[in-house]
């Protein structure tokens, strides 16, 4: 569900277009969704689901903690827009179920901001996340 609000958003207000109503975009070919190389293979089954395709997930190399590491999210970015393509989001994971990772969430939101793209926090821990001290991060 995640994803799909990212793909209807982007199509919305970047390509003023009505998925909902009008099916793919044209210039959903080229949709990117960017998620770490340990994130959870739902991400790919998702962008499959959407129309846009198991090749659309980029897979981002994770630090020697298995967390999401920025050079590399950024420099996907950069290479991902060079080719033409059009990233439309990221998911971060918030607790992955093989790890127990943790993005560095509030960096991720930050290049998020820059590159004016949709961010997911896909949180296997959920709730106790939510309740822990951690919350401030979300605020």
């Amino acid at each position: 569900m995640a994803l799909l609000m990212a793909r209807d958003w982007y199509a919305k207000f970047h390509d003023q277009h009505n998925i909902r109503d009008n099916g793919l975009h044209e210039n959903s070919r080229k949709y990117q969704i960017f998620s770490s190389e340990i994130s959870h293979f739902s991400v790919q089954k998702s962008a499959a689901l959407l129309g846009i395709g198991y090749n659309s997930v980029v897979s981002v190399d994770t630090d020697s903690k298995f967390k999401m590491n920025l050079f590399a999210l950024n420099a996907a970015l950069t290479k991902s827009i060079k080719q033409g393509n059009i990233p439309i989001a990221v998911v971060a994971t918030a607790g992955t179920t093989d790890f127990g990772s943790i993005d560095p969430l509030e960096e991720i939101a930050i290049i998020c901001k820059k590159y004016n793209i949709w961010f997911h926090v896909d949180a296997a821990y959920g709730c106790g996340l939510l309740s822990s001290k951690l919350q401030c991060i979300f605020c």
